[in-house]
């Protein structure tokens, strides 16, 4: 009889175990949007401080909330995911924007000048913010 008791209370705690991981698993991720901005920057100057300076940069800027205001180079879609390429004047590289998928954003124009809010992850040939969204933008 002990034994029975053991092995359900066994039984009902992995099941529980499973289905919190299950809702874990599957809970939608915070966007940008949801969160605070930490920081207000623009494409050149958060570019520039990572070629500066990359430990220093990834203190300041690594693993925040910055809404970062540049102009879009390009835009690439791949299914529903959106990423934007934003850049500051006469820079040689530029902020990877990977937009939160499953948001109807209508993606800006090459040439426009946008505010992204996204959560900067560090640099990798560019400096990536992911989990974005566009604030505004205008031509």
């Amino acid at each position: 009889m002990r034994k029975r008791i053991i092995i359900f209370a066994g039984g009902i705690l992995c099941l529980t175990l499973m289905a919190i991981g299950y809702h874990l698993y599957n809970m939608p991720r915070k966007t940008a949007a949801d969160i605070q901005t930490d920081k207000q920057v623009s494409a050149k100057e958060l570019f520039e401080a990572f070629v500066k300076d990359e430990q220093a940069a990834n203190i300041q800027y690594g693993n925040k909330i910055l809404e970062v205001t540049g102009t879009v180079t390009d835009v690439q879609q791949s299914g529903a995911d959106l990423s934007i390429l934003l850049s500051g004047e006469n820079s040689q590289g530029g902020i990877n924007c990977t937009l939160v998928s499953g948001v109807n954003t209508p993606a800006p124009n090459v040439g426009e000048l946008v505010h992204i809010k996204g959560r900067c992850t560090g640099f990798i040939m560019d400096v990536s913010l992911i989990d974005a969204t566009i604030v505004n933008h205008k031509k």
